[in-house]
C-alpha cells in the first residue's frame, strides 16, 4: 500500500454550470414559464442556457440580454413575437441566438422595428421571419427590419425580411465598424413610401452569401447601399457571393439606383452573383461614386464571374463576366414595377439559362455549407451556377 504522502494531491478543477433548458408556454401549468420575458427576467436563467418557447403569440418589445439560446421549436408560422404597434420589438444586447420566431407589429416612433442588435459577442438570428414593421422615428438612421449597432456583430442564416418600411432603410442595416454576415437569407419587397434605401444599407464589413435581395423599393436606393464605413470611409470590406439582386426599384426621378450604389471608398468583391432587371433614374442595376474611379482613391470594386444588367460608364468588368444586357433565363422572377415594393417571384435558373455553370466553385467560402439559397447541394466541379440558386437535378426538382 502506497503512503498517503506520495499520493500525489491534484487540484480541484471549477466546473462550469450545465446549460439548462427551459420552457416557455402562455398557459399557466404548462411550461416553466408564461412568456420570453418572463423567462428572461428569471434569476433562475443564465448565459448558455436554451429556453424552448412553445406555439402561442407573445407580446413585445422583448429585451435579450443573457447570452441564451431562444428557440421557437414549432416555427414562425406558429410562434409570433409581435409588438401590437408598440415599439421595437427584439432587441439583443449579449451574444445570444434567437431561432424560428415571426418578428412583428413595431409601428411606434421608434428607430428600430423588427430587430436592434447591439452586442459585440456574436449574434445569431437563423430561421426567423422579420415582417411588417413600420417604426416612424426619425433619429439617427431608422430601420424597418434588422438594425445592427456600431461595432455590434451580427451572423444570420435562412431568414426571411419582408415588408418592412421606415423613413431611412427598410429591409436590412448594418452600421459602421460592425461585422455581419447573411447566409441564404431573402430581404424582398421592403420599402415604399416613404422609405429612402429599400434593402440594405451597409456600413460595416461583412458578405452576403446565398443571399437574395428583390423586389424592394426606396427613393433613393432599391436594393443596396454600400457607404463603405459611413460616415468615413475605414477600410471597411464587402463580399457578394453567390446573390440575387433583381427587380429592386428606386423612385426618384433624379439621381435614384435601383440594383446597387457603392460609395465612400472600402473594399468590395462581388463572385457568382447576378444583378439584373432593377430600375433607377441614374443607375438601374449598379452604379458606384468616384471613391471607385481609376485611379481608385478609397475604394477597390472587384467584380468577376457575375451578370450585370445594365452596367454603368466606368465600370471596369473581370474577364469572366456575362454578356451585359442579355436575359438570365429565370424559372418565375417577378418584375420590377415603380408603384412600390413586390414580394414572391421564382429566381431559379432555368433549363438554358445564361447563370449555368458561369461561376466560380472556388470563391465559395469553404467554412459555410456548400448549399444554394434553398439549403441544397451546390455541383462544383469546375464551376457552379452564378446566383443564389444552383439549378438541380430533375429528381430533386420534383421534391
Amino acid at each position: 500500500m502506497l503512503a498517503l504522502a506520495t499520493i500525489p494531491i491534484l487540484p480541484l478543477l471549477a466546473l462550469a454550470p450545465l446549460a439548462e433548458t427551459y420552457t416557455v408556454h402562455p398557459t399557466p401549468g404548462v411550461a416553466d414559464f408564461l412568456s420570453p420575458a418572463a423567462a428572461l427576467a428569471s434569476p433562475l436563467v443564465g448565459d448558455g442556457d436554451r429556453i424552448e418557447v412553445l406555439p402561442g403569440t407573445y407580446a413585445a418589445p422583448l429585451l435579450v440580454d443573457k447570452a441564451v439560446r431562444l428557440v421557437a421549436v414549432a416555427g414562425p408560422a406558429f410562434t409570433v413575437l409581435d409588438a401590437a404597434g408598440g415599439g421595437t420589438v427584439l432587441t439583443i444586447t449579449a451574444g445570444a441566438t434567437v431561432r424560428g420566431f415571426t418578428i412583428t407589429g413595431c409601428g411606434e416612433f421608434v428607430t428600430v422595428g423588427g430587430v436592434a442588435i447591439t452586442s459585440v459577442a456574436p449574434v445569431r438570428l437563423a430561421e426567423n421571419v422579420i415582417v411588417d414593421n413600420h417604426p416612424v422615428g426619425d433619429v439617427g438612421i431608422p430601420v424597418g427590419g434588422v438594425w445592427v449597432a456600431a461595432g455590434a456583430t451580427a451572423r444570420l442564416r435562412d431568414n426571411e425580411i419582408r415588408g418592412n418600411t421606415s423613413l431611412s432603410v427598410g429591409g436590412f442595416f448594418a452600421g459602421p465598424t460592425s461585422s455581419f454576415e447573411l447566409f441564404r437569407d431573402r430581404i424582398h419587397g421592403n420599402g415604399g413610401a416613404p422609405t429612402i434605401t429599400g434593402g440594405a444599407l451597409l456600413g460595416g464589413s461583412g458578405r452576403f452569401v446565398d443571399v437574395q435581395v428583390t423586389g424592394n423599393h426606396g427613393s433613393g436606393i432599391g436594393g443596396i447601399f454600400w457607404a463603405g464605413g459611413m460616415p468615413f470611409p475605414d477600410g471597411a470590406t464587402l463580399e457578394l457571393l453567390s446573390c440575387t439582386i433583381h427587380g429592386n426599384v428606386a423612385g426618384s426621378p433624379v439621381g435614384s439606383v435601383g440594383g446597387l450604389y457603392f460609395d465612400d471608398g472600402g473594399i468590395v468583391t462581388v463572385r457568382n452573383t447576378l444583378i439584373h432587371s432593377n430600375l433607377g433614374s441614374a443607375g438601374s442595376d449598379l452604379l458606384f461614386s468616384s471613391d471607385f474611379s481609376s485611379p481608385p482613391v478609397l475604394g477597390i470594386l472587384d467584380v468577376d464571374y457575375s451578370m450585370i444588367g445594365m452596367p454603368t460608364g466606368g465600370y471596369v468588368p473581370g474577364p469572366h463576366m456575362l454578356p451585359p444586357f442579355a436575359a438570365p433565363g429565370l424559372v418565375a422572377p417577378v418584375s420590377a414595377t415603380p408603384f412600390g415594393p413586390t414580394a414572391g417571384g421564382d429566381f431559379r435558373p432555368a433549363a438554358g439559362s445564361l447563370l449555368l455553370d458561369a461561376g466560380l466553385g472556388s470563391a465559395f467560402p469553404p467554412e459555410l455549407p456548400p448549399t444554394d439559397a434553398l439549403g441544397l447541394t451546390r455541383f462544383f466541379g469546375a464551376e457552379t451556377d452564378v446566383g443564389a440558386f444552383e439549378r438541380q437535378p430533375a429528381h430533386i426538382r420534383r421534391r
